[in-house]
């Protein structure tokens, strides 16, 4: 038994965060009609809270109430993690320059540049919510 806590769609792929800190991804058939599990990513330590897939780059990113923000790459091994104060609860990713921003429960918004698959930097960190950012 699980429940999912998160979800990323992109073509005919589909990613699924759970309570228990995995990401399942499957495979959508053209019509729809039949889904096939691919992967199951070790992601999280508790429950994924946010998901972002990024065809592009094809790197899968994820947030959870472990505190960390994970991005793995196609072939399911993790690319990188970073940090943060309190549990990461949503995430918005810009294409164009690799800046994901990671909205926290102590209401701080992490600004964190995925240089490469294994290299990031943190620009910034804008604190100034008294509530957790839930949403970006």
């Amino acid at each position: 038994e699980w429940c999912v806590s998160a979800m990323a769609m992109d073509d005919f792929h589909l990613f699924v965060g759970l309570d228990s800190g995995a990401i399942n991804h499957y495979k959508l058939t053209e019509d729809l009609n039949r889904v096939t599990l691919l992967r199951v990513y070790t992601a999280h330590n508790m429950r994924v809270s946010a998901l972002l897939y990024d065809a592009q780059s094809e790197w899968l990113l994820s947030a959870g109430k472990d505190k960390t923000f994970h991005w793995h790459g196609e072939s399911g091994r993790r690319l990188g993690t970073y940090r943060a104060g309190a549990w990461c609860l949503c995430l918005a990713f810009d294409k164009l320059s690799k800046i994901a921003f990671i909205g926290d429960y102590g209401g701080a918004i992490s600004m964190v540049t995925l240089e490469t698959a294994d290299k990031f930097r943190l620009i910034t960190t804008l604190k100034g919510h008294l509530g957790s950012v839930r949403d970006l």
